[in-house]
């Protein structure tokens, strides 16, 4: 039972030009045939390696700054919950006379 009977021996057609995707991971400047994360996303010069790194580098900066503003934004949620929560517990502990008493010391 080999590899070509599990229905692998068609793949032939992935790489348009039979140029193979290399996929060096470590310390990688190698700028010819690289692939990154798709077959489509392929290195072919130093321009386009220049190019891939800002990108990648962009990608990673605006997914940092959206979990940045996600947790401030949960942060102001949460704060504003407890706002409420204060002012409510604070209202149903007074009584009216400590209502009047309130009133008459401003």
């Amino acid at each position: 039972m080999g590899f070509n009977s599990f229905g692998h021996e068609g793949h032939d057609g992935h790489n348009p030009g039979g140029a193979v995707c290399s996929m060096n991971m470590a310390l990688n400047w190698q700028t010819k045939n690289v692939c990154i994360l798709v077959e489509s996303w392929r290195i072919d010069s130093s321009y386009s390696l220049l190019l891939s790194c800002v990108v990648v580098f962009s990608l990673g900066l605006f997914f940092e700054k959206l979990r940045f503003l996600i947790s401030n934004y949960e942060e102001s949620i949460s704060k504003q919950n407890l706002y409420i929560e204060e002012l409510e517990s604070n209202e149903s502990s007074q009584t009216p006379l400590t209502n009047l008493h309130n009133l008459q010391n401003k």
